[in-house]
Parts: C-alpha cells; sequence; structure tokens
C-alpha cells in the first residue's frame, strides 16, 4: 500500500499522532475512571506541619487575596506556615503582602524580599530551604484553593507511601473555549496517568511534596512543576492527582501572552525529555509508558505532523492515491484552525475553536524546542501577564 520511503514515514508519523491525540487519552481516561480508588486516607495520628511556598513577581493584583485564601484553609493556623518570595518585584507586591499578614497573626507567614529578580527556581530552592513543614504545598499566586484544599492534600500522604501530590485546574472564567477545553482533557489524562503509573508532571498551580524529597533544581530548569514530583516518582515513591481539589486560576492571558506561554512550556518539555529519558526503566513500566506516550511525545509531535502534511502533499501530487486520501483529512483541519486565528469570530465554534488551540500549541510547542534546542532563552521566568 505504502511503496515509497516517503510514504512509509508519512503513515508512521500519521500513526503515532493518532495514538498521541485519540487512542492514548482515551486510554488514560478509562484507566482514570475505571482504576483503583485514589481518595485520602484519614489522618490517624497527629496533623503534620504543612509549609506553603510561592515565589512571586509583581503580583500586587492578587498576593492579598491569596493570603485570605490560605488562612481561610480548614486547617490549624499554628500547624500552617506559608513563605512568599518576592524575586525582584518592581511593583508593591512586598508591601501588599506584609500588610495582608500583619492581619493574620496567627498564621505564619513570611514575606522574603529578594531585591534582585534571580528566576523562580532559585526563589523556590531557597524557600524550601526555609520551609519547617513535613509536607510543602507548592502554589501559585494566581491560583485560589478551595478551602479544604490542604486537608485533602496532607490526607494523601498519610499514606507512607506517597512522595507527592497534583491538585486539579480550573482556569479563570474569561478563559478562552479552547482553553478550557484543553485543560479538561489535559486532566481527565493526569488522573489516568497518575493511575498508570504516577504523576506526569503537576499543575503548577498546586501540588505537594513530602518534606526532604525535595531535590534544588539547577537554574536552567523551566519546568518546575514536571520535574519535581517526577524526580521523585522516578525515586520509587508513588505520586497521586487528586482531580476533586479544583484550583481555579484568577487570570486569563491573551492570545498573544498565551503563546509565549506555551513557548516556553515547549522549550520546557523538550529539556525534560533529555533530561528524564535515560533515567527512564522497566523497573517503573508504567511511568515510563505514560511519559514517553504523553509528555515525551508531545515534544516530537509538531515535527510529525510536519511530515505528514507536507509529505502526503507531496505524494498526493506525485498521484499517489492512499496519501491524496490522508491529505484530504489534514488540510481541512489546518485551515479551520488558521481562519480561526484569523478571524476571532470563527472561535464561537467550540470544535474549531479547540482545533485551534491544539494547532496553535503545537506551534508554540515546535519553536520552544527549536529554542531548546539551540540554547536559547533558559530558565528565565516572568509573570504570564509580562511575558
Amino acid at each position: 500500500m505504502f511503496d515509497t520511503p516517503l510514504e512509509i514515514a508519512v503513515a508512521a508519523s500519521s500513526a503515532l499522532i493518532v495514538y498521541h491525540h485519540a487512542i492514548y487519552p482515551r486510554l488514560a481516561t478509562w484507566l482514570g475512571d475505571n482504576g483503583p480508588d485514589t481518595r485520602p486516607m484519614p489522618i490517624r495520628s497527629a496533623l503534620p506541619r504543612v509549609t506553603v511556598v510561592m515565589p512571586a513577581f509583581n503580583e500586587e493584583q492578587h498576593i492579598a487575596a491569596k493570603i485570605s485564601n490560605l488562612v481561610g484553609q480548614d486547617w490549624p493556623a499554628d500547624r500552617l506556615q506559608v513563605l512568599i518570595g518576592c524575586d525582584g518585584c518592581t511593583d508593591d507586591t512586598v508591601e501588599i503582602a506584609r500588610h495582608a499578614a500583619s492581619c493574620h497573626p496567627d498564621v505564619s507567614i513570611g514575606v522574603i524580599d529578594f531585591s534582585i529578580n534571580r528566576g523562580k527556581v532559585a526563589v523556590l530552592n531557597d524557600l524550601i530551604r526555609q520551609a519547617r513543614g513535613q509536607i510543602i504545598v507548592i502554589s501559585d499566586v494566581s491560583a485560589l484553593l478551595p478551602t479544604d484544599a490542604i486537608s485533602r492534600l496532607a490526607a494523601h500522604f498519610a499514606d507512607p507511601s506517597v512522595g507527592a501530590v497534583g491538585a486539579g485546574y480550573s482556569p479563570a472564567c474569561d478563559t478562552t473555549g479552547g482553553e478550557k477545553a484543553y485543560w479538561a482533557y489535559q486532566s481527565r489524562i493526569k488522573q489516568g496517568e497518575a493511575r498508570i503509573g504516577g504523576l506526569i508532571g503537576a499543575h503548577g498551580a498546586c501540588y505537594a511534596i513530602r518534606a526532604g524529597l525535595y531535590q534544588p533544581l539547577g537554574r536552567s530548569v523551566i519546568n518546575d512543576d514536571f520535574l519535581i514530583p517526577m524526580r521523585i516518582a522516578l525515586g520509587g515513591w508513588r505520586t497521586l492527582y487528586d482531580a476533586d481539589i479544583r484550583v481555579r486560576e484568577l487570570q486569563a492571558s491573551p492570545d498573544s501572552m498565551d503563546f509565549n506561554r506555551r513557548v516556553r512550556i515547549g522549550r520546557g518539555n523538550a529539556q525534560q525529555l533529555a533530561a528524564v529519558l535515560p533515567r527512564l526503566s522497566l523497573r517503573r513500566a508504567g511511568l515510563s509508558f505514560a511519559f514517553l506516550s504523553g509528555k515525551g511525545a508531545r515534544v516530537v509531535m509538531p515535527f510529525l505532523m510536519l511530515i505528514a502534511l507536507a509529505g502526503s502533499a507531496i505524494a498526493a501530487a506525485a498521484g499517489s492515491v492512499p496519501m491524496t486520501m490522508l491529505l484530504a483529512l489534514q488540510a481541512p483541519a489546518y485551515l479551520a484552525a488558521a481562519l480561526a486565528t484569523l478571524f476571532p469570530a470563527l472561535r464561537r465554534i467550540r470544535k474549531i475553536e479547540a482545533l485551534r488551540y491544539l494547532v496553535t500549541g503545537h506551534v508554540a510547542s515546535a519553536i520552544g524546542a527549536f529554542q531548546f534546542l539551540t540554547g536559547r532563552k533558559r530558565g528565565a521566568w516572568r509573570r504570564v501577564a509580562e511575558a
């Protein structure tokens, strides 16, 4: 059926594209819906001390609400420590945070003002060194936790084999339909992946780790919310995903800023593929399978899509009937995505908007992978609104 090396390459690329986008997500979702119960165990001993760490850069809009959100948790004040690391802020984040902290003297809230902007990873390393909790919760300032978030996260650690727990995520209310569909899709996959072999990266908005398992990150690390739980999983610990903890993002990103964020994530995905691939083994077969099928495949997916599209077009022009049929399946999808990018009114159609968001994400991922391979833009961070 496929007579030339080009047609074979197109067919193989197309098969991997279908597997990554259709077969594997359905498998992960099925396992997430039908896997063993992972609800937290009740805490039967003394409540553990919990430290919440939050690197912050120019968060004056959200920092007071976040502090109020944390002190409103159904967790004893004397068992809670909050550490806020202000990374060379140029707005009023420090002053607002200190005023908000002073309104809650019963909770240990430390506001550390780092005068020089060094990047999120450097701040995270410093904050975790100062953490006194047995459980460390890492959270974004711009994401609000449900009132039972800390108690649910802590309850999972009553199982001594658990090393990390990721919380669910809900994008901001005014987020585009495509992004909402994407996060719902990702949450279902994460739940299944955690049951296959472990948490394949947490939502940076909120996740928790057992104190003592944190390994300081190099300053070039980009996707810290992936690498921290993945290192713990590779160390033999159970890593879970609790989709019922619905952490809510406060701020949606305009298209251009969201695209920049996704380029950065794509750069991080390429970095983590290079870092994790040598450490995969059959001893953690489920974890390896989930990583290669999801996060790992995402790095090469844009290039496979380009091979499938361009290769089928070349072969179709040469008269190949199977390649003509394959081109006819691809071209309308890419055309719809392009038109929705040029004409925002088309985004009101949910399927077209979801398609646009998916294709745009792969374009951003390709740019990010190229930046990583060429050594550009390693590790810097800014708030999304200032990217």
